[in-house]
């Protein structure tokens, strides 16, 4: 059975959520990442904070999601209007993330299918060519959502290194 998704948007009330979880979603990283570019754990436990995290509950054209899967915390998602193609986009995916113990439950696909239905209009979502199981996911999630125009693209290498899925909702 689907689960039942619900989507809070964050305030500055609530950011600090985010941040937490915001240092799963880094070391979930770790495993696809080089080992050059692995952050160090620093000796607060931590990697450090997210840079600016707070641009999206304090700007326009930003917003952060808490993701609820029945009734329990399951993940994020951050929204702003960035494009790594250089093209008009009025969505782009930032980072998007659901904890382990909500994954392969189609939490992620009710979850991604939710914002959509919020937020109609030209979206973006690059996937990091060290991400394999978001190269997945992207095509797969995207394809089952009532989307058109689907392009997939790649980056430049310089600005962005992987697939980009650029479509209208």
């Amino acid at each position: 059975m689907a689960p039942s998704i619900q989507l809070t948007r964050v305030t500055a009330e609530h950011g600090g959520i985010v941040a937490r979880l915001m240092q799963f979603y880094i070391y979930d990283f770790t495993e696809l990442l080089p080992p050059a570019k692995i952050p160090d754990l620093e000796e607060t436990g931590d990697f450090g904070p997210y840079p600016d995290l707070s641009v999206y509950w304090s700007t326009v054209n930003h917003t952060a999601w808490l993701i609820h899967a029945d009734g329990k915390l399951a993940g994020f998602a951050l929204l702003n209007d960035h494009s790594h193609l250089g093209r008009p986009v009025d969505f782009n995916m930032a980072e998007f993330f659901i904890a382990r113990p909500s994954r392969r439950r189609g939490v992620a696909r009710a979850a991604f299918h939710r914002l959509l239905n919020m937020h109609p209009g030209t979206w973006e979502v690059a996937i990091g060519a060290c991400n394999k199981p978001a190269q997945g996911f992207w095509p797969s999630a995207i394809a089952a959502a009532n989307v058109s125009d689907l392009e997939t693209l790649e980056g430049d290498r310089v600005a962005w290194t992987g697939p980009i899925l650029r479509f209208r909702v």
